[in-house]
């Protein structure tokens, strides 16, 4: 199984980003290399609440949370 991540950023700043194929703790691993490089670009992300994890450990899961640009 291939791995995919998807965000979709809407006009208010909300963020949804879902990540497939990932197996156990690895999508954890990727949300926070991702939250790294966008802090690095000057935008942090806020959770907005538990994500969402498929069960048994299997691949995928969700998160959500709001842009903030470093600059404001």
């Amino acid at each position: 199984m291939s791995k995919l991540i998807i965000t979709d950023i809407d006009e208010n700043g909300n963020v949804t980003t879902d990540f497939s194929g990932f197996l156990g703790d690895a999508c954890l691993e990727e949300e926070h290399r991702l939250r790294r490089e966008l802090a690095e670009c000057g935008m942090f992300l806020t959770p907005r609440g538990p994500g969402e994890r498929k069960q048994g450990g299997k691949a995928g899961g969700s998160t959500n949370g709001r842009v903030q640009n470093g600059s404001s």
